[in-house]
């Protein structure tokens, strides 16, 4: 597979194109501005997904393209020879194939023999377009929504999940089962079997659907044209919560919804907002700088860590570190990064961070070690020198607590006594 990686090629173009622009939006998070202007990331990104490698995948108008926390690399018309260079939606499943829907093209197999237009191959399955492209790791599955219909690749066959029409959204609960609406159906596929709920009104008025989410405990949630819904196990009942409600402002409905690792249900609403919805209210997230009207977000994105990756129109890609998602993340049972070490930890005057990757001359892209506090706000900002593989950090004026340790995309923890 032809894939090509900056290093060394185009060390010196984006040394000067990559701009990280960071700042804190309120004081609870830590958003970061991934954008550069050059070939290998489209300032307009429609879509993000991330492998079982944890590389992040982006879609756009100049190809597709996947950052591992140091190297951007891409595929697009020049190094692969794919149609064209207009990518809605990209994905890598399990078995290392790529992937990459393309505007007015249909969908492209790429892996390392080349790539296979399945449009052609699959021209009553794939359609032109194909608007929404997910891999499943539970299930080792591809998912795809096109003017065909909805169907689900199993490694040997395409499976017809709906045969009715055609869905807008499908989300996989932990369960392996697949949920996806219409305009105004819900429906689920359990052991090949449809069923669908036909309840399309709200107090009487129709109601259009937009999107559909589902939480770790089952909880279920519905955009309509008439807000939010929550499915109690009886019925479905509109979050009365300020934000969703003024028509007038066009905030009423939510093209996407998702949800966190706590549960919390997450919105992109229809000017580009990203919110969350906590205590019974909307609080908007990282919207100074990319949430108005020539800056709108366009797609969001929960990956492994808990971060959340907002995909914008004109102004690239943006990561939130949410500090109630990022403490939920390092209060799980498990063993730091095996190429990670701090110590000591606990801490009193200083730690030492030992990480091959942290070498500014092998990695120039990763210049600082960043220490953020639970609250998500930077408390320290060190550079990185010319060691080979460790870094001594003074931490003595810092307050007991515990702190959060951020390397290119490697995060860990550490405790201050």
């Amino acid at each position: 597979m032809i894939i090509h990686s900056i290093y060394p090629k185009l060390m010196v173009a984006i040394v000067a194109f990559l701009f990280i622009i960071q700042f804190s939006s309120n004081a609870s998070e830590n958003v970061q501005r991934h954008y550069q202007e050059n070939p290998l990331l489209s300032n307009w990104v429609p879509h993000i997904s991330q492998d079982i490698h944890g590389n992040m995948w982006f879609s756009g108008g100049w190809g597709a393209c996947y950052f591992d926390g140091y190297n951007w690399n891409y595929i697009d018309s020049t190094n692969s020879g794919i149609p064209n260079d207009v990518v809605r939606a990209s994905c890598k499943d399990g078995n290392g194939n790529v992937w990459i829907s393309l505007m007015m093209n249909g969908l492209i197999k790429f892996n390392k023999n080349g790539y296979e237009n399945l449009k052609e191959k699959f021209p009553d399955i794939i359609g032109k377009n194909v608007v929404r492209l997910e891999y499943n790791n539970n299930t080792n599955s591809v998912y795809l929504i096109s003017e065909k219909g909805s169907y689900k690749f199993d490694g040997e066959n395409w499976i017809e999940l709906y045969e009715y029409g055609i869905s807008l959204n499908y989300i996989i609960d932990e369960e392996g089962i697949v949920w996806w609406n219409e305009q105004n159906i819900i429906c689920h596929s359990d052991n090949g079997n449809v069923f669908c709920d036909f309840n399309n009104s709200y107090k009487g008025k129709q109601s259009r659907y937009y999107n559909f989410a589902i939480d770790k405990i089952g909880n279920k949630y519905l955009s309509t044209e008439h807000g939010i819904m929550k499915y109690d196990g009886k019925e479905w009942k509109k979050i009365e919560a300020d934000f969703i409600e003024d028509y007038e402002k066009h905030e009423i409905f939510a093209p996407q919804i998702i949800c966190d690792k706590e549960n919390n249900l997450w919105a992109l609403n229809s000017r580009g907002k990203v919110v969350k919805f906590l205590d019974g209210r909307w609080h908007f997230k990282g919207h100074a700088y990319y949430g108005n009207e020539s800056r709108k977000a366009e797609y969001i994105f929960f990956d492994k860590k808990g971060h959340l990756w907002v995909g914008t129109g004109m102004h690239g890609v943006f990561e939130i570190i949410d500090s109630s998602i990022v403490a939920s993340v390092y209060n799980e049972n498990r063993k730091l990064n095996s190429n990670f070490d701090i110590y000591p930890n606990p801490a009193t005057d200083f730690i030492t961070i030992s990480i091959p990757e942290i070498n500014h001359r092998v990695n120039p892209m990763v210049d600082k070690v960043q220490i953020f506090d639970m609250l998500g706000l930077e408390v320290l900002s060190v550079g990185i020198g010319l060691d080979l593989s460790t870094q001594k950090i003074d931490v003595s004026h810092l307050p007991a607590g515990v702190y959060i340790i951020r390397i290119g995309n490697i995060v860990e923890k550490f405790v201050k006594m």
